[in-house]
């Protein structure tokens, strides 16, 4: 099973609105939202009048966000999360790091718990997502580090308690093999996505075993090899490999894309984008790029079997 993933809603007006007019070409089996960008309010409005007008209603998903804007609990509640002006001052490698420092990775963790529960009660109360089937993300993919996602492990538990059910988490696992056995790509790999694999996938065997746990079946995720540019030149060559293992492994495939491009204005008119390399990737044409991608491989899948790749 392949299906189509937009990263990304509300993070911006004007790529949300890309991803309704995806949704309403019914080229989206399922998208993030996040929550704690000021403009969540208005995209999810805009989302829910939208709705009658969608062939097929895409799942949605909580894209816990750490990485970019204001927490959604009180920010003395997160406070070595966040900086001066309250805005999330953490990173990835931040992060990593902590989860092997004694004095700090308790602490860390509990302002996480606290933050990642938040965020998804405010999807819940927003009524994007359905408290029977709360299905969760990260921006970055940050829910592999180990205490972020010991941190997951802990909301989740307080969730259910509440009684939510969750029915997905995502596993962040994008297989190299097929990329590096498909030499047209080659001139198109990047170093840093190659590394970005190794280290994902390293992390996504504890994820996994967690997942069993749940009774959540992992998935393979195609979208890290080729941040920034899933491309339809791109994904075309690598396509029935990534398929073919899927298959063969008993797993669904996830097509992860990032479409819509942000124009430099919208960013510019907030504080919520401060971190290096941010502003640069949400305005790249890559991303305008992607959206058009997703909507002309979601077409011919959609006029295929699905059992093969119909290019």
């Amino acid at each position: 099973m392949v299906s189509f993933h937009a990263d990304d809603f509300a993070l911006a007006l004007s790529s949300s609105k890309d991803i309704i007019s995806l949704c309403q070409q019914g080229n989206v089996d399922s998208l993030s939202v996040i929550c704690n960008i000021s403009c969540f309010g208005e995209c999810v409005d805009l989302y829910k009048e939208a709705i009658p007008s969608f062939p097929i209603k895409p799942k949605v998903s909580v894209h816990l966000n750490v990485m970019e804007g204001r927490p959604v609990s009180l920010p003395e509640q997160v406070k070595n999360l966040v900086d001066g002006r309250g805005l999330f001052c953490v990173s990835w490698a931040s992060l990593f790091i902590d989860s092997f420092l004694p004095w700090k990775r308790g602490r860390i963790r509990r302002q996480l718990a606290v933050e990642i529960e938040a965020q998804v009660r405010r999807c819940l109360d927003a009524g994007i997502i359905d408290k029977t089937a709360v299905s969760l993300d990260s921006h970055q993919h940050p829910h592999h580090i180990p205490v972020f996602f010991d941190a997951l492990m802990d909301a989740v538990a307080s969730l259910q308690k509440d009684g939510c059910r969750i029915s997905c988490i995502r596993n962040s696992e994008d297989p190299l093999f097929p990329y590096l056995s498909t030499p047209k790509i080659y001139a198109h790999i990047k170093l840093a996505n190659i590394i970005k694999c190794l280290v994902l996938n390293f992390l996504s065997h504890r994820v996994k075993r967690h997942l069993k746990k749940l009774g959540i079946r992992p998935t393979y995720l195609s979208g890290v090899f080729f941040t920034g540019a899933m491309t339809e030149g791109n994904l075309r060559p690598v396509l029935p490999k990534l398929m073919a293992l899927a298959e063969r492994k008993g797993r669904p495939l996830v097509l992860l894309f990032h479409p819509g491009q942000v124009p430099q204005e919208e960013i510019a008119s907030r504080d919520e984008y401060q971190k290096p390399g941010f502003v640069e990737a949400s305005c790249s044409p890559d991303r305008a790029e992607e959206c058009k991608s997703m909507a002309v491989l979601k077409e011919e899948f959609a006029n295929s079997t699905g059992k093969e790749y119909p290019g």
